[in-house]
């Protein structure tokens, strides 16, 4: 008798450590991870002036709500930005925006924002605490506005030029400046950006290579 009310026990505590471990929030999640290229024709971008908009919807993982039950809301991004290629004048930037209230407000990082001294085959990390992150939005929106139960972080990565025009002309254009390198000629700027957003008051699990050039795989 008294060793099935032991073997019970061990069965108990058994089922409830796998319960706590099935139903225990995520306290980290990957909201973005991709590269963004500059100058680019590819649809999935938008090509402005200087400027490359690589669009992005959020993965099948990403949570959306941010206050219940976990709070990300007051907890922390944790930024990586890694330069695959660049060339080697001017001033460059990349960053991440997301969207909320109808596309009225954005939350965005930026890196620097413009810098040319950021040298290729780099990783340059950051720790930003969510409220800290910049706002923009359409006049009359503010910060409160936010829904924070259904971030649907639907956003862009992005690749800038401070200055505009572009540096480089189309083949077709006979109106460009010809002393511009053209289109098919000039190096791209390549910048991985991944973004992590984790619970206030938990504890950062960098994954793999997260720190180091040319070390990061998919990050899960």
């Amino acid at each position: 008798m008294k060793q099935i009310v032991i073997l019970a026990f061990i069965w108990f505590v058994f089922q409830a450590c796998v319960d706590s471990r099935v139903d225990s929030p995520a306290q980290q999640f990957v909201l973005h991870d991709n590269i963004c290229t500059y100058p680019v024709t590819d649809s999935t971008y938008i090509h402005g002036a200087g400027a490359a908009f690589h669009k992005w919807q959020p993965g099948p993982d990403v949570i959306l709500n941010w206050e219940t039950p976990v709070n990300y809301r007051e907890g922390k991004a944790f930024v990586r930005y890694e330069v695959l290629e660049k060339q080697e004048k001017g001033d460059w930037t990349a960053g991440f925006s997301m969207w909320s209230a109808g596309r009225k407000l954005k939350l965005s990082h930026w890196l620097y924002p413009f810098a040319e001294q950021l040298e290729e085959g780099k990783v340059y990390t950051f720790e930003v605490d969510i409220q800290n992150l910049r706002w923009d939005g359409t006049p009359g929106y503010k910060p409160e506005d936010w829904d924070w139960t259904n971030v649907t972080s639907e956003g862009y990565i992005f690749c800038a030029c401070k200055d505009a025009p572009p540096r480089f002309r189309h083949p077709w254009d006979e109106k460009a400046d010809k002393s511009l390198p053209l289109y098919n000629e000039m190096k791209p700027i390549r910048n991985r950006v991944s973004v992590i957003i984790v619970a206030k008051g938990a504890e950062f699990t960098a994954p793999t290579g997260w720190y180091e050039s040319g070390q990061l795989g998919d990050v899960q």
